[in-house]
């Protein structure tokens, strides 16, 4: 699945992008390593991966900290530190709803029919966030 390195919430809840260094260049420790920093963020329910272990080192906000995403970092003298990860468009958002539509459903190109032709069981936070956002985005007739 392509991944799209930008935040499509304030908060970044849902981003399972790529970063993993901080605002100030240091590089994220992975969640599921307890050196140099422990923590208590390594449940699989915390990461919208699905696992920690999916979520490896990159930027991510487990404790759904309103300032955004952040990580652990590698430098023993900085325990954690917030990310920058730019906020999706709106035109960003479709491009990701529509594409992770089609690996799931083998849709046709055709917006307006997602639904109809597929029905899929997305488990978890991933549908929740589609189908909520593609609902908006229908109402909004944002669809081109």
């Amino acid at each position: 699945m392509t991944t799209v390195d930008c935040t499509w919430t304030p908060d970044g809840r849902y981003y399972v992008g790529h970063t993993s260094v901080t605002v100030s260049g240091r590089t994220c420790q992975a969640w599921t390593s307890q050196s140099p920093h422990s923590h208590s963020f390594d449940q699989d329910d915390m990461f919208p991966d699905s696992s920690a272990a999916a979520a490896l080192n990159y930027c991510r906000n487990p404790d759904d900290d309103p300032a955004g995403l952040w990580c652990y970092t590698t430098d023993l003298g900085k325990r954690w530190e917030y990310c920058d990860v730019p906020s999706c468009g709106q035109s960003s958002q479709f491009s990701l709803y529509r594409h992770v539509f089609r690996l799931f459903c083998a849709a046709s190109g055709d917006p307006t029919n997602l639904v109809k032709l597929c029905e899929v069981k997305i488990i978890g936070v991933l549908w929740n966030i589609i189908r909520r956002s593609f609902s908006r985005i229908v109402s909004n007739n944002a669809i081109n």
